[in-house]
């Protein structure tokens, strides 16, 4: 069980981690070793792994991301 119980730690600590990157654009590799990149707009989890959904209908694996950069700014002046 102990196993069991680290594994669900390091899943949640994943899932919060993910968590901090919606609204941010970011990099990476799909299973095919190509490169993709997106807002993300969302998080799942599917087979114990964290995927990122993206802006662009794609998802990446937590684990296969290569960047981050800020997301989409409101433009100066906005509102008024």
């Amino acid at each position: 069980t102990l196993q069991t119980s680290l594994q669900t730690m390091v899943l949640q600590n994943s899932i919060s981690s993910a968590g901090n990157l919606i609204g941010k654009s970011v990099q990476g590799m799909d299973d095919q070793n190509d490169t993709i990149n997106g807002l993300v707009t969302s998080v799942r989890v599917e087979s114990n792994q964290v995927m990122l959904e993206l802006d662009s209908g794609k998802s990446l694996q937590l684990g296969r991301m290569t960047s981050i950069s800020p997301g989409p700014t409101a433009a100066a002046g906005a509102g008024n």
